[in-house]
């Protein structure tokens, strides 16, 4: 691997991948944590990058102990995500601050709009037509967690019933454990699509939820390949031929958007995820910035290159109000790269930047270089 030197204040690795042709390449990974303030109960918040930034995740961080538990942060090691991971840690609130049965909230990123239901307990009840919902109890608060979203995981006489969709959830009972179980009430779900209701209770549906989905579960396992005799005589250790790097991305469906252009700010709107005591209307809204991370490759063959890092996990912590932005860039091994550095420019500092390099680039004579990545390329 070659030398790698971090010119940022933020938390940056280095790695190897390979892919599913056996090619290998080579991945840097750098991550930027800011602080969301919110200053006399305005609903447009501000993101501040944080002094100490955070550093990288570099295993999987499960919300609790359990074997089925969901995941909270996923490993930044990924070796490459085909699109961007969008992932909100919320609680979702009762409009005015009153408990209600059943309320809406919804995440606008960019243009993608995700909507839920939101339920307080309730119930499948046992009817001689069928199991049908019974009315839920009021709520004022719950966490958005695909523990309350359908699916579920039951053990019953050594046997073991677990949704491939969510094995996290609740609600869920397939027709052979409602025969075994002889219960005519059932926990129901609490959190569901606002488009896409719960309307049966052995259904296997696609989870409702801002959170990561577990990389086991059905809309997601389908990209990691065959894993079959074949596999395992022509090609373990290495990934089968039919992988797909959409593996990766672990955002729910509806969450995963295309890669934000380098220099471009990312717009997010959020609708109660945040008390009406702290912001009246619930309604936030705030940019992320796209910042100008890039790596300046030294080859073998002495020439230099430059290459954006591309923003594919963004994850919002409405709870301990903090955004964690993730940027990758792969290289590829024919670059015969002798040494990697990542770089920094401010968003206040690119016209600067761009103007110095233009002066440079003018003098022949001067000694000073200064690499710009292509998203501030100087057009000639």
């Amino acid at each position: 691997m070659n030398g790698f030197i971090n010119y940022t204040a933020f938390p940056a690795l280095q790695y190897q991948g390979i892919d599913q042709k056996d090619r290998q390449f080579t991945i840097v990974v750098a991550r930027v944590t800011y602080d969301i303030e919110i200053k006399e109960s305005k609903a447009a918040l501000k993101l501040a990058p944080l002094a100490e930034q955070s550093s990288l995740i570099y295993s999987d961080v499960p919300c609790k102990a359990s074997p089925h538990s969901c995941i909270e942060f996923e490993s930044d090691l990924a070796p490459y995500k085909p699109k961007t991971d969008v992932v909100i840690h919320a609680a979702a609130y009762a409009p005015n601050g009153k408990a209600a049965s059943e309320f809406e909230v919804a995440a606008k990123v960019g243009e993608s709009i995700k909507k839920l239901r939101i339920h307080g307990p309730r119930y499948w009840r046992a009817t001689p037509v069928g199991w049908g919902l019974s009315p839920a109890k009021p709520i004022d608060k719950l966490d958005i967690s695909y523990e309350y979203a359908s699916g579920g995981c039951y053990e019953m006489n050594n046997q073991i019933f677990a949704s491939p969709a969510n094995p996290s959830g609740m609600g869920w009972y397939p027709e052979e454990y409602l025969k075994k179980c002889q219960i005519n009430r059932l926990p129901a779900p609490q959190v569901e699509s606002a488009h896409a209701p719960v309307k049966y209770i052995s259904e296997i549906i696609t989870p409702a939820g801002f959170g990561y989905f577990g990389k086991s579960w059905r809309g997601r396992i389908e990209f990691a390949g065959t894993y079959d005799r074949v596999w395992l005589e022509k090609r373990h250790p290495y990934l089968p031929e039919d992988f797909d790097f959409h593996y990766w991305c672990g955002a729910h469906p509806d969450l995963q958007i295309a890669h934000p252009q380098p220099c471009d700010t990312l717009p997010v709107e959020l609708q109660g995820l945040i008390s009406a005591y702290e912001i009246p209307d619930q309604r936030v809204y705030f940019h992320i910035p796209v910042e100008t991370l890039f790596v300046f490759v030294k080859t073998a063959l002495g020439v230099g290159v430059a290459k954006d890092m591309l923003l594919d996990t963004l994850v919002i912590d409405m709870r301990n109000r903090k955004v964690f932005c993730t940027y990758r860039v792969t290289l590829a091994e024919e670059l015969e790269a002798i040494e990697t550095e990542l770089r920094y420019i401010a968003t206040a500092e690119r016209e600067t930047q761009k103007r110095l390099a233009e002066v440079m680039l003018n003098n022949h004579s001067a000694s000073t270089f200064i690499p710009l990545p292509s998203s501030l390329l100087i057009k000639r």
